[in-house]
């Protein structure tokens, strides 16, 4: 066998075993969102961020963060619930792990549905203005309403148009649907609105709820 052929042989039998991940993973960012649901009344809780945050102040959102080096997105999940609505994690049992959602900003969120025991309306007034809770039934029942918005690649000013031969190249374009629960006066949107509707797909699929 060729010196190079044999190389080559080689060098591809080292991915034998391999498990693979998904393209570009180390270039994403991975949170943890718990969706917290009240033991004794079935009901979810919802924070409002702080206004005095760099990102997305003032809108509604389930407790969460960045998974840190180390962590399960589990343990992480935790942390953040206990450090936003200052609980123990004695008083949080993860029921399941919802589906992962990957969005088009390259971050990685990892949801879990939890039940919340004892738990006493409080919460850090650096990270949440409010908290507010809202009957999971209410979700069952009602389905969202789904706006379409549109993604689409445009090149940056430089793009070697010569090498793909066409400046007026066809690229991919997809339509995004946007989310939106309302409930009395609050309007629960965007992704904390996709965490929920998989929730509720999920239990229609398997004839259950967390009520």
């Amino acid at each position: 066998m060729p010196e190079e052929k044999l190389s080559i042989e080689s060098s591809v039998r080292k991915l034998t075993g391999r498990t693979p991940k998904f393209l570009d993973h180390d270039k994403y960012k991975y949170f943890s969102v718990i969706m917290p649901v009240l033991a004794d009344t079935g009901a979810l809780v919802f924070e409002v961020r702080s206004d005095g945050l760099k990102k997305q102040p003032g809108e509604i959102c389930f407790p969460g963060g960045m998974i840190e080096d180390g962590e399960t997105p589990q343990t992480a999940g935790i942390r953040e619930l206990c450090e936003e609505l200052l609980v123990s994690p004695a008083d949080i049992e993860i029921i399941a792990p919802l589906d992962i959602l990957i969005t088009h900003h390259r971050a990685v969120i990892h949801p879990h549905v939890a039940y919340l025991r004892r738990y006493d309306g409080a919460f850090n007034h650096d990270e949440v203005k409010e908290i507010f809770t809202v009957p999971f039934k209410h979700f069952l029942k009602h389905d969202p309403i789904v706006y379409d918005t549109e993604i689409s690649v445009v090149p940056c000013q430089g793009f070697p148009f010569d090498l793909i031969g066409d400046e007026n190249y066809p690229w991919y374009t997809a339509k995004h649907p946007v989310l939106f629960y309302l409930y009395e006066d609050k309007v629960i949107w965007g992704l904390t609105a996709r965490i929920i509707q998989n929730a509720v797909e999920l239990c229609r699929q398997s004839s259950t709820a967390w009520t």
